[in-house]
């Protein structure tokens, strides 16, 4: 498969998005965003404080004003936020204008990767089982992305070899 011009990580939270989106970014001379980041520049808040202010849909909508900008341009890595996937025009832009590759990672490692770690509000404000099912839903969502990439037992330079070796 070859790449388009840009290229989307997306997949639940902690999946490893930014960290694998980066790494492929520097290997291919491409330009890494992270959606994430691109929002509190813009609203020139954390999104702890968004998340407070506007709740998850204020946030969701400012996501997909951001995304629309990014994928206006070209020779991109992009990690966009876990739940991207939430807005059908956002998946319908990363369709049309990115190789989406998708980072699996299982329940029980997702939740060892964020217990202790601050600033996830979405994780931090939700029970266990609100957690479970919410994972549970999202998984079906990503199932459009080109690429499934099942991360599991493996480090970062195996998971990055796998995203190079199938877009190129």
């Amino acid at each position: 498969m070859r790449a388009k011009k840009n290229i989307a990580i997306v997949g639940f939270m902690a999946c490893g998005k930014t960290t694998v989106g980066r790494e492929v970014a520097r290997l291919i001379g491409y330009r890494f965003i992270d959606t994430d980041r691109e929002v509190e520049r813009a609203v020139a808040s954390p999104l702890t404080a968004l998340f407070h202010a506007a709740g998850e849909s204020g946030f969701r909508q400012a996501e997909a004003r951001i995304l629309a900008r990014i994928l206006s341009g070209g020779k991109q890595v992009i990690a966009c936020g876990g739940g991207v996937v939430e807005i059908p025009d956002s998946v319908a832009k990363l369709k049309a204008k990115a190789t989406t590759v998708w980072l699996k990672v299982s329940l029980d490692d997702a939740r060892a990767r964020l217990e202790g770690e601050g600033g996830r509000p979405l994780y931090a404000q939700m029970t266990p089982d609100e957690f479970a099912a919410l994972y549970e839903r999202r998984q079906k969502m990503y199932e459009f992305a080109d690429v499934h990439i099942d991360t599991a037992g493996l480090d970062l330079v195996r998971v990055v070899q796998l995203v190079l070796h199938t877009l190129y």
